[in-house]
């Protein structure tokens, strides 16, 4: 590894990474030891092992060399199933990619092109150069051949977060309801679209939610009478309810739970809608207190009695 220096994005002090010693070392020490050489290593071609710009080739035991640390004045090493542990939270959180070869592990840094500012044509490149990828990124942004992407540029988010809000918001002014960007056509420039990307980005990275998480909450306001109309655009799910003190979408998602609770049957709910005592065995499981939790074929014959079937 050559002498020089890399960057790292100032966004690091708000990223949750911050707070994780071992995770920010390590994904630091990576950063630092990635190639930045535009032409690949082929030393270990032989093996099957081209080492590619923003990849390093490592053994998780010299790892554990690589990240020493000193604790009451002796040199403690982590263990390599600690290692591990913290490669797969920066996999998870789409910081890096792991690949198994025969010499050690070849590690990736996610969009490393995109987001160290390093143009594919600089051929004098003599330094690394990392702007690091600090909220959990979508490695899903798959360049068209020829083509820009289109996220804008000014927009340091994952194209999925932008493709969540655009979705979500065609869908409110498919509606019907009235935001003044919903006057022209909606697209990634949209200015209601690019604060939704940021409030999804501040979801995640501020209050620990999963991106699938929120999107089957926004699945559910979109569907739901009265929600849908409680949040026009995204700008405001973060905005604090003076009623509990929780956000708007942790209100949505609290009563997407309360909808999709199961119901529970008593004895006497079970008499009402004429099951029989030889039904409630074959179709209700018992949970104590005399109450019932029907089977999936119980909420069926459940759903027929209702009916009138």
């Amino acid at each position: 590894m050559s002498n020089g220096y890399f960057k790292i994005d100032r966004k690091i002090f708000e990223s949750d990474i911050w707070l994780k010693t071992m995770d920010l070392r390590l994904f630091i020490y990576l950063i630092g030891q990635t190639r930045w050489n535009k032409e690949p290593n082929t030393k270990y071609k032989s093996k099957g092992i081209i080492i590619k710009r923003g990849q390093f080739l490592r053994s998780y035991r010299n790892l554990q060399n690589d990240l020493e640390y000193i604790d009451n004045n002796r040199i403690e090493k982590y263990s390599v199933m600690k290692i591990k542990r913290a490669v797969d939270r920066l996999k998870k959180q789409d910081r890096i990619k792991t690949e198994t070869t025969p010499l050690g592990t070849l590690f990736t840094v996610v969009n490393y092109l995109k987001y160290q500012n390093i143009k594919e044509n600089d051929k004098e490149a003599c330094y690394s150069t990392v702007t690091a990828p600090l909220q959990h990124r979508d490695n899903t942004n798959k360049e068209k051949k020829g083509k820009e992407s289109n996220i804008p540029s000014n927009q340091d988010l994952p194209e999925s977060y932008f493709d969540l809000s655009l979705k979500f918001h065609k869908q409110q002014k498919k509606n019907e309801f009235y935001h003044k960007d919903f006057k022209s056509k909606l697209n990634y420039k949209s200015p209601v679209v690019k604060n939704g990307a940021e409030t999804i980005d501040k979801l995640i990275r501020l209050d620990n939610e999963p991106l699938d998480e929120i999107k089957k909450t926004l699945r559910f306001a979109l569907t739901d009478s009265f929600w849908q109309k409680q949040i026009i655009s995204l700008n405001g799910l973060r905005n604090k309810s003076k009623n509990n003190g929780n956000t708007k979408y942790f209100n949505i998602k609290n009563a997407m739970k309360g909808k999709h609770k199961e119901k529970i049957y008593s004895i006497d709910d079970l008499a009402n809608l004429k099951i029989k005592p030889g039904q409630i065995e074959k179709y209700f499981n018992p949970i104590g207190d005399n109450k019932y939790k029907p089977n999936q074929e119980g909420k069926e014959l459940v759903k027929r009695l209702k009916n009138g079937k």
